[in-house]
């Protein structure tokens, strides 16, 4: 058995020999491919040597690089020493020039002296006045004023620099043109804000430092954007009229002006002041009902005293004539007598009675419900202000603390109602009372005629 495996081996590598002999005659194909394991021997050492070239040539360039490093890291390394001894350097002139510039200040402030409290005081000056100059009316004719007070005004606290002799010139000039300006009326013309954003040119009047008006509108002075604007609410007439009034007034003639001293501040709460019907239409539904009734009251109140007053007049005529006239009370009573003149008394007293009874209803008319009216006004004031004030209090209680204007703003409005009722009824009032014994006057002197009539029957009958 094992002589056979050995025959098998001597067979097997005859066959291989005989194989790589064949193939060493054969030519390598260019592409690189083996044909023969000896070829294949050869692009392996080929391989090999190339893959050493470049490890080696890896290693060189590594090698070099690392050269270059640590001469970089040698210069950084150079330059961060020569900088620390830079900044040190520089530390020690910067404390030696603090000490410098200490020592330098306090020369100043020696050598100053009062001048440097004076500057400061021109200083303040100038702050104040350049303030003033530009929220100042005057500055709607003559603008850019408190810029020539800029220099001056925005000096450093401890600026080195003193003020000049124009500065103080400056300062002086312009506090005294603005105290010469506050006492001058002049008209000029410039562009005033409407309140839709447009600009018109108008003829404006300036009455010293205090009040803008052209004709009957009024004008405000805006020192933020520094134009002129017109007021989108204006005051009450009579101020407008006064304005417009005076404007139209003789060169040298006195007429009267609304001036606002504080320089718009009383002008502004004048025109937040709301109208007579604003304040009416703040009360509600009851304030329109208490005029209503007070109209209405009006009406029955100047009806009643017209016929009052002409029953008067003719019933006094008809008590100095004997002829009875049919125009009056007591005319229409002494024709009942006349018709019952042979009745008996108790007839004639009877027929005389039921006569004024007839009259009396004309006398007495519309007086329960003026008197009605009179009372029932002040309470409609209470309802319409206990309605105002729970409104106003249903709105302190969303907002909080914070409504502090909205309640008072909410208590004048709800007491509205309750002032329109008194003005009703307190006239109301009055105006009963007089109705009532006016016609509480003419029925009694019906009285007395008809019971002297009657006294004077009785007489003749006895006779």
């Amino acid at each position: 058995m094992i002589r056979h495996w050995f025959l098998s081996v001597l067979l097997s590598g005859g066959v291989l020999l005989s194989a790589a002999a064949g193939q060493a005659a054969t030519p390598v194909d260019q592409g690189g491919k083996a044909h023969s394991l000896e070829e294949l021997l050869d692009l392996v050492k080929q391989g090999r040597a190339s893959e050493a070239r470049e490890n080696q040539a890896r290693e060189q360039r590594f090698l070099q690089a690392r050269d270059k490093q640590k001469s970089l890291l040698v210069e950084a390394e150079a330059e961060r020493a020569a900088e620390d001894r830079r900044s040190s350097a520089l530390e020690a002139a910067f404390a030696v020039n603090d000490l410098r510039l200490a020592d330098l200040q306090k020369n100043i402030d020696s050598e100053f002296g009062s001048v440097k409290e004076l500057s400061g005081v021109l200083q303040y000056a100038a702050i104040d006045n350049r303030r003033i100059l530009d929220r100042s009316i005057v500055s709607g004719e003559l603008p850019n004023r408190g810029a020539r007070l800029a220099p001056l005004a925005e000096a450093a606290a401890g600026a080195v620099r003193l003020p000049t002799i124009e500065d103080i010139e400056i300062l002086w000039y312009e506090t005294l043109r603005e105290m010469t300006e506050a006492g001058k009326i002049v008209t000029f013309r410039a562009d005033v804000m409407q309140p839709d954003g447009a600009r018109k040119a108008w003829d404006v009047l300036r009455v010293g430092a205090f009040s803008l008006t052209s004709g009957d509108r009024f004008i405000q002075y805006a020192a933020e954007t520094g134009t002129l604007e017109r007021l989108a609410r204006q005051p009450a007439m009579s101020y407008r009229e006064a304005a417009a009034a005076f404007q139209k007034a003789a060169p040298g003639s006195i007429a009267a002006y609304p001036v606002d001293p504080t320089r718009g501040v009383l002008l502004d709460r004048l025109v937040q002041q709301p109208s007579l019907y604003e304040r009416i239409d703040r009360g509600g539904f009851i304030s329109y009902l208490i005029i209503g009734l007070g109209l209405f009251c009006l009406l029955l109140i100047g009806e009643r005293l017209l016929f009052l007053t002409f029953a008067g007049y003719r019933l006094r005529g008809q008590m100095s004539s004997d002829v009875p006239l049919g125009d009056n009370a007591l005319g229409r009573v002494l024709s009942v007598y006349e018709q019952n003149r042979n009745a008996d008394v108790e007839t004639l007293d009877f027929k005389i009675n039921e006569s004024i009874m007839l009259e009396v209803p004309l006398f007495e008319r519309w007086i329960n419900i003026i008197r009605v009216i009179s009372r029932a006004a002040p309470l409609l004031g209470l309802l319409g202000t206990a309605i105002g004030m729970v409104q106003t209090f249903q709105a302190v209680s969303l907002l909080g603390t914070g409504g502090t204007k909205i309640l008072a703003a909410g208590v004048a409005q709800a007491m509205v109602p309750t002032v329109l009722g008194l003005v009703v009824a307190i006239p109301a009032l009055f105006a009963h009372n007089l109705i009532a014994s006016m016609s509480r006057r003419m029925v009694q002197i019906l009285r007395e005629q008809s019971a002297g009539i009657v006294a004077v029957h009785a007489e003749r009958e006895h006779k």
